[in-house]
């Protein structure tokens, strides 16, 4: 709408300086057409549910949690953040993290620990799977 009203604002948007102003306007705009096109955006993130999971591992979690936060990360580029509740990924890059550092399975603690945060081991085991698929982590992981 700005460069209806100054032909020279399409212009500068180019310039970085510009730009970095201009940013959260750009966003707001972009939010306003999505939300006239009736689409919902709002994606909540495993990290809370990961940082609780993690304090029940308080001895380990030192290690854990950068493999576990750079799985989630990993996955943000992925179809899992559809395909699966938050706190679904969060058990998940857990397990899987450990099992990649190697040092320390959390599914030999106590399988039940999943459970606790809502998690089936059968859903658990469709995600790892579907990891295992995407990653090709099969010498990896192991059942």
């Amino acid at each position: 709408m700005i460069h209806k009203k100054n032909p020279v604002a399409a212009l500068r948007i180019k310039h970085k300086e510009v730009l970095e102003q201009e940013k959260e306007l750009i966003r707001r705009a972009e939010l306003l057409v999505l939300d006239t096109l009736d689409c919902d955006l709002d994606v909540a993130l495993p990290y809370p549910t990961l940082v609780s999971a993690l304090k029940k591992f308080d001895d380990v979690a030192s290690w854990l949690a950068p493999t576990a936060w750079s799985l989630l990360r990993d996955w943000l580029q992925t179809s899992l953040y559809m395909q699966f509740e938050p706190h679904y990924l969060a058990v998940a890059a857990l397990h899987i993290s450990s099992v990649i550092l190697k040092n320390w399975d959390v599914s030999d603690s106590d399988i039940g620990w999943i459970e606790e945060f809502h998690v089936t081991y059968q859903q658990f085991s469709d995600i790892c799977q579907q990891v295992e698929e995407m990653r090709d982590l099969s010498n990896i992981i192991v059942w």
